[in-house]
């Protein structure tokens, strides 16, 4: 069974994809009904709004550090990972990567970003901290994708720590992940 990228290569695995896709539905959907106190629609529309825009502003800065690492031949140590996406319609792979994005940003800057600024007491060291876990996690797809991760993860972390709340960031990199996708 050929499947889309992201989701593993087992029917279990596309079982437990479809279930934390589920979860992401619950919280954007308990959001958008305000049941968390201070998440008024007005403002969880902004936080949308906000993600939405730094998508693209995160893909140009990422595409362009990628650029430069090709430049400089650091593409010769390791190669940018190539999904097989052949044959797979857009609407299947598109959510998909929406939620990978919105998924990693609740664990890495939900939990770990939060977390590492109690303990720190410094917003600056808990970004930081975030984004090389976030890196460390994408050590096996290549030394350009740990470059690009990297920095993704210090922009996410700065969206997350800038609106207060996970969701922009989120939207930012499932916009980031499907750009990614279409390129």
């Amino acid at each position: 069974m050929v499947l889309p990228p992201g989701i593993g290569s087992s029917p279990t695995e596309l079982v437990l994809h479809l279930l934390a896709l589920s979860a992401v539905w619950i919280v954007v959907n308990s959001l958008l009904k305000g049941d968390h106190p201070g998440n008024s629609p007005d403002r969880v529309f902004r936080l949308i709004a906000f993600g939405t825009l730094w998508g693209g502003v995160v893909w140009i800065a990422i595409s362009l550090s990628v650029a430069v690492l090709h430049a400089v031949n650091i593409a010769v140590l390791t190669g940018v990972p190539v999904y097989e996406t052949a044959g797979t319609p857009l609407w299947i792979l598109l959510p998909i990567q929406m939620s990978v994005g919105i998924r990693e940003e609740l664990v890495f800057r939900g939990f770990f970003q939060t977390r590492l600024q109690q303990i720190s007491g410094s917003a600056a060291a808990a970004i930081a901290g975030a984004a090389v876990l976030f890196a460390a996690v994408h050590v096996p797809m290549g030394f350009i994708t740990t470059g690009a991760s990297l920095l993704g993860g210090i922009l996410f972390g700065f969206i997350r720590h800038h609106h207060r709340h996970v969701l922009p960031a989120g939207i930012a990199h499932g916009i980031y992940n499907c750009l990614v996708l279409l390129m």
